[in-house]
């Protein structure tokens, strides 16, 4: 069944093959550019209530909002961030 007034055909059973594909691709956490909090305090060993305390700093340089909901926390920097203070 192709999809109604699609110019090149493409069936919905293609699409859904490409996008299941897509959701099969994995990426080690040590290998991710953005982590969420959860893998983020899994990944560094800190409590999640403490890393969301340290992200609502306004000066918080690791912490990207995609959307309107979702925050994300850039590992490297927060690698950094971690490096330069004894204590969290």
């Amino acid at each position: 069944m192709y999809i109604t007034g699609d110019p090149l055909g493409i069936t919905y059973s293609f699409l859904q093959i490409i996008f299941h594909t897509l959701k099969k691709i994995d990426v080690p956490i040590k290998d991710r550019y953005l982590l969420t909090y959860y893998e983020a305090a899994a990944y560094f060993g800190i409590g999640i209530n403490r890393l969301r305390e340290i992200c609502k700093d306004p000066a918080c340089s690791f912490v990207i909002t995609t959307g309107e909901k979702k925050t994300m926390v850039i590992r490297t920097k927060l690698e950094e961030y971690i490096a330069e203070h004894r204590y969290i």
